[in-house]
């Protein structure tokens, strides 16, 4: 019977396995983990103590109708009315009006 040959990779895998290296690189990459981890949450707290907190929850689900072939960049809440800006093509068209760009839409029904 012929027994195989590990490979050059794999045998520098069993290398580093068994050089305790391995290990030496997980625990520290764990420990630079939780640090980060631990830092990322301490960020978040303050955030929150400095700007408060507000829960978002999804009201309505619809669909924006345009007269041009346009793609929605920013949307901005006034009261209970959503203010829509577009990214527009108007195609052959010379001039673009403030209608053409941005849109007002009334929340709920």
């Amino acid at each position: 019977m012929q027994t195989e040959t590990p490979t050059a990779p794999a045998q520098t895998e069993s290398l580093v396995a068994g050089s305790g290296s391995y290990e030496l690189l997980k625990n520290r990459l764990r420990a630079q983990g939780t640090a980060l981890g631990q830092k990322a949450q301490a960020l978040n707290a303050a955030r929150v103590q400095e700007f408060g907190k507000s829960e978002q929850a999804l009201v309505l689900r619809t669909r924006a109708r345009t007269q041009n072939n346009c793609v929605a960049r920013d949307i901005v809440r006034i009261g209970e009315q959503l203010l829509f800006g577009y990214n527009v093509f108007i195609g052959l068209r010379k001039e673009t009006s403030v209608h053409d760009v941005f849109s007002l839409y009334r929340l709920g029904g």
